[in-house]
């Protein structure tokens, strides 16, 4: 069987030349021998300083990072929008990314000028937003924050929420 690549040090060396600060997210757990990404659903988390925002092309200054083959995204969306968590992440004004990588073998020339076979990657960014959770059963919940008669501020907040997750 065939070893899988790992795409993460591609990422974060991507990234890093973009601009941003990256964070490893997941860690290994020795004893259960399986890796645990933060929150549940972020291999990297990434942050810039709010003066560099215009510069990096994002609309916060914090993003988590899902990394993976380009075929493997949409689980990985289904995945995250099941994950309370990262609907909070979306919440406190943060974004979340997948990063999908495609991998193809072209011909081009070596040291020596006979052809050979080299990897050519491609990487491809999908973002998760409010909406994307619109089907999910987390909105039926009461959004994290708790709706009370005698806050005016947390009702209004909730209105808003869900109003930007199109479940109004």
């Amino acid at each position: 069987m065939a070893k899988r690549e790992n795409f993460n040090p591609r990422t974060r060396d991507y990234f890093e030349q973009a601009g941003w600060i990256v964070e490893k997210g997941e860690h290994y757990n020795p004893y259960s021998g399986r890796t645990t990404d933060f929150g549940g659903f972020a291999d990297f988390i990434m942050y810039v300083p709010l003066e560099a925002i215009s510069l990096v092309e994002a609309k916060s200054p914090h993003v988590a990072l899902q990394v993976c083959r380009e075929s493997d995204w949409t689980t990985r969306r289904r995945k995250i929008i099941k994950n309370g968590r990262a609907l909070g992440w979306l919440l406190s004004g943060s974004e979340i990314w997948i990063v999908g990588w495609t991998v193809d073998f072209v011909k081009k020339p070596d040291i020596r000028g006979a052809m050979r076979l080299q990897k050519e990657y491609t990487k491809s960014i999908h973002l998760i937003e409010l909406s994307d959770f619109k089907e999910s059963p987390l909105l039926e919940l009461p959004l994290v924050l708790p709706l009370q008669e005698s806050s005016t501020q947390i009702r209004n907040l909730n209105q808003i929420l869900l109003t930007q997750a199109g479940k109004n």
